[in-house]
């Protein structure tokens, strides 16, 4: 369980890495540049908030509901990706 957890901590980060510039390109194109720096400073904290609930939601899916452990795991992979993939299809005009 310990090497699958891992296995998909490396997978978050190689979908979630490459976000970061397109949220750049939304931000920039979408809002007006006033409220930026407030937009990515909730963008910043939200991966922080996203951590405490997801590890609330694994636990609580485990130790109450009583789900095996690497049910959580392939959920939240799933979504990951295809969130990912969401945003990689956003088209920005220039």
């Amino acid at each position: 369980v310990t090497a699958l957890y891992f296995i998909f901590a490396i997978g978050f980060g190689f979908f979630q890495g490459p976000c970061f510039p397109i949220t750049l390109l939304i931000v920039r194109a979408f809002y007006d540049p006033k409220v930026n720096g407030g937009l990515f400073g909730f963008w910043s904290s939200s991966g922080d908030i996203g951590i405490i609930i997801g590890f609330f939601l694994c636990t609580f899916s485990v130790y109450f509901l009583k789900l095996p452990t690497h049910l959580p795991m392939f959920f939240f992979a799933i979504i990951s990706i295809i969130v990912t993939f969401l945003i990689y299809n956003i088209k920005i005009d220039e």
